[in-house]
């Protein structure tokens, strides 16, 4: 086997990968979406007041994941466009992309780590708050959103 064939086969390689870079940044892009979107999330959301830190932590997720699968796809777009014109410029602009999300993904699970509580704390202060309001108050709204909770949180425990 001559140098040329396994360029070849690396060539296949790469451009493989970066299929898979591709969809990985798609799949982000759909679980991003069903976060932001989905029942499941939003509702506790919707809920929440303006003081209660839930919702920048639903902004954040959100604006995150967009900006994470907007690069992955950057990068596997660059990667397959070096792969077939074998440019070193543009391969050093994709391996940039992926140091970024690396990064990013550190500072994620750090994150995570230090603040492991805080939206749970977050979630259970808006439950809170809509139940001490439906105690309080005979409104047929909070009581249909508390009642929408309650279905929610059923959805969670019966997937678990």
């Amino acid at each position: 086997m001559g140098r040329r064939h396994w360029v070849r086969t690396t060539k296949c390689q790469l451009l493989v990968t970066s299929l898979f870079v591709m969809l990985l940044g798609l799949a982000v892009t759909i679980l991003t979406i069903i976060t932001r979107y989905g029942a499941h999330f939003s509702i506790i959301s919707g809920v929440s007041s303006e003081a209660n830190p839930y919702r920048i932590f639903h902004n954040v997720a959100f604006y995150s994941g967009i900006c994470l699968s907007m690069i992955l796809v950057l990068a596997a777009l660059l990667s397959t466009v070096a792969t077939v014109r074998e440019s070193v410029c543009l391969m050093a602009m994709g391996f940039f992309c992926f140091a970024i999300v690396f990064c990013a993904l550190i500072q994620a699970a750090f994150w995570r780590y230090t603040n492991n509580s805080e939206v749970e704390d977050a979630m259970m202060d808006v439950y809170d708050s809509v139940y001490e309001e439906v105690r309080r108050n005979l409104s047929s709204f909070r009581r249909q959103e508390l009642a929408t909770i309650h279905e929610t949180v059923s959805c969670f425990q019966s997937w678990c």
